[in-house]
C-alpha cells in the first residue's frame, strides 16, 4: 500500500507535467460502462472497509452500457474524488450516484455526484481546492498522503473533455462534488442492474482458466495476420482443442480438402480471397459437413452487420478482437456435446507471468483493455513481444503498398495493424489505422497523404519504447527531461520545509524510475546523501539544477 501510495504520487506528477506542457492527449474508444464502474467498485469498496466506512453506489439501470470516450480518464475523474472522500472521511460513508442526460445525435451527458460525511472544507478555503499543489486545512490533515494535484488534475482533465466540475461543502460535515462529461453512445442495451453484472463478473472465470476441456475437438482458425492466430491458440491452450490455422481463404479451402472441423473461425476481411468468398467456395463445393459452425471474425460492429453476416451464410459472428469469455461462450454453444468434458477448477501455477510495472507506465498502452483481450498476463505479454517483433515489418510493408500505390494492400495492413495494437492495448493507434482503413476503401488518397504520417510516427515510436522495455524489468519506468523541472520544484518544497520523511517518501518513489543521461548520477547523489542525512549536499542538489 505505502509503495502503491508513492509511485500515485509520481504519476499524479507526471500527468500535471504533461498537463503543463500541453502533452496529455485524450485517447477515445468504445467501452463498457458496467466494466468502468466494476472497476471503480473493487478499487474503492476495499479502502472503504478497511476504514470502517460504508460504500453505496447507485446508478440509474436505464444508462446505456456501450459509450465511446477515453474510459481511463473518465475512471481517474471519479476515482480522485472517491479517494479523496475516503481519505478525509473517518465516519459514515461514500458514495457514488451515476446517472446521465440524453442528447441528439446519439450523444449524452454523463453524471457523476461523489458524496462523503468527512471533514469538509472550510468557506475561506474552497476557492483555493482547484490550485495545483494545495493541499487544506494541513494542520487537521498533516497525516493524510498527496501531493497537492489529484483536484487539479481532475479539474484539467474533466474542462478537456468538455465537462464540468462544481462541489458543495460543509465544514465538519461532508462534501458533495458533481461531475458532467460528455460522450458519445455506441449502442442503446440499457445497462440494466450494475449489482447482478458485479456478481457476474466477480463469478467470471477466463478462457485461460476454463473449466472444461475438449481434446478430441478440432478447429480451424483463419486469419490473414499470425499475431490474431497465436492469440486464440493461447487463449484455447487449456482446454486441449486441436488448433490448426491458415493465413488466407485460398489455405483455407486447401485445408478442408484434408480435414474435418468442428468449428471454423473466418476472418471477413482477407486479401485476395475474403470471408465471404471463402464461405460460398465451401459452400458450393461442400467442403465441410453440414454440422460444421462457420462463425465470421470482423471487426465490423455497426448496426446490422451481424444481420448482414448470418444472410450470407455465416452460422454466427464474433467481434473482433475476440474477446475470451466471448470465444468460450462461442465454442461451448457449437461443439458438439460428447466432445465437451467438464473439469475441476485448477488452482493457479506458481511463478505465472505478471504485468511489470515498468511496462504499465507505457502511456500509449491500455493494460487492461489488452488483459480483457488477452485472457491472461502471460498471453498478454507473448502478444507484445510479437507485436514488438513484427513493427519493422509492419512498417516497411504499409510504407511498400504505398509508394507502389498498391490501394488494396495497403488498405489490409492498416486493417491488420488496427486489430493487433487494439489487442496490445495501443488504442490511439488503433484508432489511427481504422481512420486510413476507411480512407482506404473510400480511395481517399488526400486523406492517407495527411494522416499516415503520425500513425507510422506512432508506431515508430511505440516500437522503439516497447524494444528495451521488454529487454529490462529493472525500472518502472523512464522519466522524461521535460518532467524534472515539476519533479524537482515539489522535492525542494518538502527540503525547505525539513520535512525529512516526505523527502525520503518522494526519493525512494523516484527510485523507482530511470532518469534522463547524466541526471541518474547527480539523483543517485542525492539520494546517498540522503541516506546520510547531509542537508547542506541535498541543499546544494537544488543550487546545481537552478530551481
Amino acid at each position: 500500500s505505502a509503495a502503491s501510495n508513492l509511485l500515485s504520487l509520481i504519476n499524479d506528477i507526471l500527468d500535471f507535467s504533461k498537463i503543463e506542457s500541453g502533452k496529455l492527449e485524450l485517447i477515445e474508444d468504445e467501452y463498457e460502462m458496467s466494466s468502468m464502474l466494476n472497476d471503480i467498485y473493487q478499487m474503492i469498496h476495499i479502502r472503504a472497509e478497511s476504514k470502517g466506512l460504508k460504500f453505496e453506489m447507485n446508478v440509474d439501470e436505464t444508462v446505456p452500457e456501450h459509450l465511446y470516450g477515453d474510459k481511463l480518464r473518465v475512471q481517474q475523474c471519479i476515482m480522485n474524488l472517491l479517494t479523496n472522500g475516503v481519505k478525509y472521511t473517518d465516519k459514515g460513508g461514500v458514495g457514488l450516484y451515476i446517472s446521465y442526460e440524453r442528447l441528439p445525435d446519439d450523444r449524452l451527458i454523463l453524471k457523476a455526484v461523489v458524496e462523503d460525511t468527512g471533514k469538509g472544507i472550510a468557506e475561506d478555503q474552497q476557492e483555493k481546492i482547484f490550485d495545483k499543489f494545495k493541499r487544506l486545512d494541513m494542520k487537521t490533515n498533516n497525516t493524510i498522503e498527496g501531493t497537492g494535484l489529484g483536484l487539479s488534475i481532475t479539474k484539467t482533465l474533466i474542462e478537456m473533455m468538455d465537462g464540468t466540475i462544481t462541489f458543495k461543502s460543509v465544514y465538519g460535515a461532508g462534501s458533495v462534488f458533481t461531475i458532467t462529461i460528455p460522450q458519445r453512445i455506441s449502442g442503446d442495451e440499457p445497462m440494466g442492474d450494475l449489482s447482478e453484472r458485479i456478481k457476474s463478473a466477480n463469478n467470471f472465470k477466463s478462457i485461460a482458466d476454463s473449466p472444461f476441456i475438449a481434446p478430441e475437438a478440432r478447429i480451424l482458425v483463419v486469419d490473414d495476420t499470425s499475431m490474431n492466430l497465436e492469440v486464440v491458440k493461447n487463449l484455447l491452450k487449456k482446454t486441449e482443442i486441436i488448433v490448426d490455422t491458415a493465413l488466407s481463404g485460398r489455405e483455407c479451402i486447401e485445408m478442408l480438402k484434408k480435414a474435418e472441423y468442428d468449428i471454423i473461425l473466418l476472418d471477413a476481411r482477407m486479401p485476395e480471397m475474403d470471408g465471404v468468398e471463402t464461405l460460398n467456395v465451401i459452400k458450393s463445393g461442400k467442403l465441410c459437413p453440414a454440422s460444421t459452425a462457420i462463425i465470421v471474425l470482423t471487426a465490423n460492429v455497426v448496426a446490422g452487420a451481424k444481420e448482414q453476416y448470418m444472410e450470407y451464410g455465416f452460422d454466427e459472428y464474433l467481434p473482433k478482437p475476440v474477446k475470451p469469455a466471448d470465444l468460450e461462450a462461442m465454442l461451448l454453444r457449437f461443439l458438439p456435446i460428447e466432445k465437451v468434458e467438464l473439469k475441476e477448477e485448477e488452482t493457479p501455477e506458481d511463478g505465472l507471468v505478471s504485468i511489470p510495472d515498468w511496462l504499465k507506465k507505457n502511456r500509449e498502452l491500455n493494460i487492461s483493455r489488452g488483459l480483457e483481450l488477452c485472457g491472461s498476463p502471460e498471453i498478454y505479454m507473448d502478444t507484445v513481444a510479437r507485436f514488438e517483433s513484427h513493427a519493422s515489418e509492419t512498417m516497411a510493408e504499409i510504407g511498400t503498398a504505398l509508394r507502389s500505390n498498391d490501394l488494396e494492400t495497403f488498405t489490409t495492413k492498416v486493417h491488420s495493424l488496427k486489430s493487433t495494437s487494439k489487442l496490445i492495448g495501443a488504442i490511439r493507434l488503433s484508432s489511427l489505422a481504422e481512420d486510413l482503413e476507411a480512407a482506404g476503401d473510400r480511395r481517399d488518397m488526400e486523406y492517407i497523404s495527411e494522416h499516415i504520417s503520425p500513425m507510422m510516427s506512432l508506431l515508430g515510436e511505440l516500437r522503439e519504447n516497447l524494444s528495451p522495455l521488454l529487454r529490462s524489468q529493472e525500472k518502472e519506468g523512464n522519466i522524461e527531461p521535460e518532467d524534472l523541472g515539476t519533479l524537482y520544484a515539489h522535492l525542494k518544497s518538502y527540503v525547505d520545509d525539513f520535512n525529512s520523511e516526505a523527502v525520503g517518501s518522494m526519493i525512494r518513489a523516484l527510485d523507482h524510475y530511470n532518469f534522463p543521461g547524466r541526471e541518474q548520477e547527480r539523483f543517485d547523489n542525492l539520494k546517498k546523501a540522503y541516506e546520510a542525512m547531509d542537508w547542506v549536499a541535498i541543499m546544494s542538489f537544488f543550487d546545481e539544477t537552478g530551481e
